[in-house]
């Protein structure tokens, strides 16, 4: 009995050592932990914290941008890629300005309205236009008038100055013409008066000096006959001369003449302007291009003055996208690469079209960038702006 329990105990040892080892492994001494294996488990346990960290990130913040491929690689050629986001704007715009002063009665767009051109933005008060453009006629013609006046009271003037001084020259003429008599008596006089010193000298004739004495006597008293000429007419000469000197006052200089003459032309050529500026304004201001309307600063009843901004509209056949490099972007981006732009899903070919040539520094950082242009070939109307656009393919 006990031979067969032995044999029983030895089958199931044999069976158990079937499925298994017939004798039990002896167990290994454990490892020691080598500073080389400690290295290595700490940087495996970083690089697997990264990617989950990465994870939760991407979880929160939304899907990372997309890859940027530069260039149109051929096969075997290395690709380069690049994530970036941009800020989409218009590449032409206008800024509508009131044409006049006046009140605003009407504004019949609000932002983000798409028009087209000569569509109507603000129709003005038409009764405050005609107040506001019979007060400028008002002033234009007062201050015109009265140089007008200044200008004709010039011309005439210079005629009576042109008159007296021709007769102030005639006078004066005749004068000069009886003054060379009288010079000429004199210098007889001294003839004569010279010859009776020498005659006396000489113990001559005294009926010489009686002959010339007589003769001189008689010259004295034909200078004092022309002299009376003179002193007669010298009192009109006198008169002419102040006639003459007053219109001179009253004449304008030619650089004063011609200031005026600008200033009457400059301010008919502002009336005029006025009057067309008006009679726009009274069909209301209209769009000179088709667009967006992004910035409207005007309200009804609001009194506006001329030359104040007072819309904005963005273009929306021209859209392009800024974007800012870095220096290591900036090796991957050339003028004239072209793009495909991402905006609300939508994707869009467009060409790098400008690079700026200085790098520019944000208020607070350190780090500088360089801004740069791509511009749209195909918008449409899907297209929202100002909004961020995602750049997917370089």
């Amino acid at each position: 009995m006990e031979n067969g329990t032995q044999m029983e105990s030895k089958a199931i040892k044999e069976k158990k050592g079937f499925f298994g080892s017939r004798t039990p492994k002896e167990k290994k001494p454990r490892k020691k932990l080598t500073k080389k294996r400690l290295i290595a488990y700490i940087a495996v346990g970083i690089i697997a914290l990264y990617f989950v960290s990465t994870t939760v990130v991407s979880a929160v913040k939304g899907p990372a941008p997309k890859m940027v491929t530069f260039g149109g690689a051929e096969k075997g050629e290395f690709i380069q890629t690049l994530a970036t986001n941009g800020t989409l704007r218009s590449g032409a715009k206008q800024t509508v300005y009131a044409p006049v002063n006046g009140t605003i009665e009407n504004v019949l767009v609000k932002e983000g309205q798409v028009v087209s051109a000569e569509d109507i933005l603000l129709t003005y008060d038409a009764e405050d236009l005609a107040r506001t453009l019979e007060a400028k006629e008002a002033g234009f013609y007062s201050t015109y008038y009265g140089n007008k006046d200044k200008l004709d009271k010039d011309v005439n003037a210079q005629q009576y100055y042109d008159m007296y001084d021709a007769q102030v020259k005639e006078l004066q003429s005749k004068i000069d013409v009886i003054q060379s008599v009288i010079d000429d008596y004199n210098e007889q006089i001294a003839r004569l008066t010279a010859d009776n010193a020498i005659y006396t000298t000489r113990g001559e004739s005294s009926d010489l000096v009686k002959s010339n004495n007589v003769d001189i006597a008689s010259l004295q008293k034909y200078i004092l006959d022309e002299q009376n000429k003179i002193d007669a007419i010298k009192p009109e000469l006198e008169r002419k001369q102040k006639e003459r000197d007053l219109n001179e006052k009253n004449n304008l200089t030619d650089n004063e003449r011609k200031s005026i003459e600008l200033g009457m032309k400059s301010g008919r050529l502002d009336l005029e302007a006025l009057k067309d500026s008006t009679q726009l304004a009274k069909n209301g201001v209209a769009a000179e291009m088709a667009g967006v309307v992004t910035g409207l600063s005007a309200q009804a009843g609001e009194s506006i003055a001329q030359g104040k901004p007072i819309a904005t509209i963005q273009s929306m056949d021209s859209v392009e996208v800024g974007i800012q490099l870095s220096k290591y972007d900036l090796e991957k981006v050339k003028v004239g690469q072209k793009a495909q732009v991402t905006i609300l899903g939508n994707q869009y070919d467009a060409t790098v079209t400008a690079i700026d040539q200085m790098a520019t520094v944000a208020t607070g950082s350190t780090t500088a960038y360089v801004n740069a242009t791509v511009r749209l070939s195909n918008p449409d109307d899907k297209i929202y702006q100002p909004c961020f656009a995602a750049i997917l393919k370089w």
